[in-house]
């Protein structure tokens, strides 16, 4: 996958890496040589410190040294760490590129640009009492990552999750994982073709003596998780992107809304 990627790498154009595995580094590391490139590498050339995750988003330091960069307390606005590495790359490769183009920039710029990043479907609040968060999660590194999120953000929470998960995926893991930090799943099917058994997933659950009901429609188990909701508890609709695009849609429609919507 690494040497695919890698040949977008253009002769004498830098090329800005996050935090790969030592292996896929290796792999791009030679093409980057062969095309007489400069590698700007996450943890050597440009450093992020001070991460704190927060329901307004992600704030966190970056340093880019070559440049004399050393941005403090920069926010934005997604949720998650994985969040302020992603970020640190866009921004070193922005740099970068005003640098090339010998273009202009301000801090307060690049600041108020990042406060009004909107990715949908990933850690998106779209209720506060209760918090309802959807998250596109669909496989087992990125139910790990929600996870995490989850422990960290909300640490003393009590946590409701909605769930539909596609066949083809890790269901045993990814539900493994989400129950550690479940108090009730709301398990459903979505509408699309490679969509899960519901009686396949139960058997996951079952095994972890984890409180759950089962819904035909993901809108019922949305729904039904709302209704047995305090305001102080956090409903997480995720496992699929099918899944909390049936969320979305019935938004978008006008059918459906969240308590204090965003």
């Amino acid at each position: 996958i690494a040497f695919e990627k890698a040949g977008i790498i253009k002769e004498n154009q830098p090329v800005v890496l996050g935090n790969l595995p030592f292996d896929a580094i290796s792999v791009i590391k030679k093409v980057v040589k062969t095309q007489k490139s400069k590698l700007y590498l996450f943890g050597k050339d440009f450093t992020i410190s001070n991460i704190q995750t927060k329901e307004d988003g992600t704030h966190f330091d970056y340093i880019f040294p070559e440049l004399n960069i050393n941005f403090v307390n920069i926010r934005v606005n997604l949720i998650g760490k994985h969040q302020a590495l992603n970020c640190s790359v866009a921004i070193t490769s922005f740099l970068l590129y005003m640098k090339k183009k010998n273009l202009q920039f301000s801090e307060m710029s690049i600041r108020q640009a990042l406060e009004k990043v909107n990715w949908q479907g990933r850690m998106q609040v779209l209720g506060k009492k209760p918090i309802v968060i959807i998250d596109g999660a669909h496989n087992e590194e990125g139910v790990n990552a929600l996870v995490d999120n989850l422990k960290n953000i909300f640490p003393h929470k009590k946590i409701k999750i909605v769930l539909a998960i596609l066949r083809d995926k890790n269901l045993d893991k990814m539900i493994q994982h989400l129950c550690t930090i479940a108090t009730k799943i709301y398990l459903s099917k979505n509408k699309s073709k490679r969509a899960a058994e519901i009686e396949d997933q139960v058997n996951v659950i079952k095994a972890t003596n984890i409180p759950y009901e089962t819904f035909f429609d993901v809108m019922d188990a949305t729904k039904s998780a709302l209704k047995e909701s305090k305001e102080d508890e956090i409903i997480i609709i995720t496992g699929s992107l099918y899944t909390i695009s049936e969320v979305l849609a019935e938004i978008d429609k006008g059918n459906f809304s969240f308590n204090n919507e965003i």
